[in-house]
């Protein structure tokens, strides 16, 4: 995975993303290749799948959830 050019070229990182950049962050892959509280381990192998793909949810889907 790539960070957008905007973390680096610009003086206000990521607040400047665009949606685009934006759908292709993946955050589990950042959480596991950091492993920012050493717990990455203790998950078992569904769970390391689930939690190693997670994008960005956008605001109308979370709207859509929220009439559930």
């Amino acid at each position: 995975d790539t960070l957008p050019t905007s973390t680096t070229s610009s003086p206000t990182g990521p607040a400047m993303f665009t949606w685009s950049e934006l759908k292709r962050l993946n955050a589990g892959f950042w959480f596991f290749s950091q492993d920012p509280f050493g717990t990455a381990d203790s998950l078992e192998e569904e769970e390391r799948w689930r939690a190693g793909n997670q994008s960005i949810c956008s605001l109308q889907l979370y709207l859509q959830l929220s009439d559930l």
